[in-house]
């Protein structure tokens, strides 16, 4: 755990973010709690890093969830919808209302699930004025985003249950 008496608890940040540019600069070994403008890892970011490294089997789930910072510019994320951004867009997927229907896609393949999101409206894309459904048959997206999209609802979504 945190042992600086300044910074807060992980509990304290119950999905912390850190962006993937503060990744790449970010010193993981620093004692110290900065406020973003340097190397220095703000205490968000300090709560990120403690649940990547730690091998308490109870944040497992949590560890799953929150590894979507290194797939993609997340945006924001709670319990129940992540939000990317790429090339300038917004991507929001939203918690499946029919799970089971997403089981049944994710035994096909990571696609098919994906494709199962999609008909269940839990992807839209935009930004924050206006939110759009992505097309049933993702017409007018890239394969790039279709494929962050993928590795992210299955880090977020799928993968933390199995």
């Amino acid at each position: 755990m945190i042992f600086d008496k300044s910074v807060k608890k992980v509990s304290d940040y119950p999905f912390p973010r850190i962006t993937r540019e503060r990744l790449k600069i970010v010193d993981a070994d620093s004692t110290e709690t900065g406020d973003g403008t340097n190397s220095l890892p703000t205490a968000e970011e300090k709560a990120w890093q403690e649940i990547m490294t730690s091998k308490a089997p109870e944040l497992e789930k949590l560890r799953k969830k929150i590894y979507v910072c290194y797939i993609a510019d997340v945006v924001q994320y709670s319990p129940d919808a992540v939000t990317i951004a790429y090339d300038g867009k917004n991507y929001t997927i939203k918690k499946p209302a029919n799970s089971l229907r997403i089981a049944y896609a994710l035994e096909k393949s990571k696609l098919s699930a994906l494709n199962e999101l999609n008909e269940q409206h839990c992807i839209v894309v935009g930004n924050p004025e206006g939110m759009l459904y992505t097309p049933k048959d993702f017409m007018g997206v890239d394969v790039e985003v279709i494929n962050i999209l993928r590795d992210v609802a299955d880090n977020f979504f799928f993968t933390p249950y199995l």
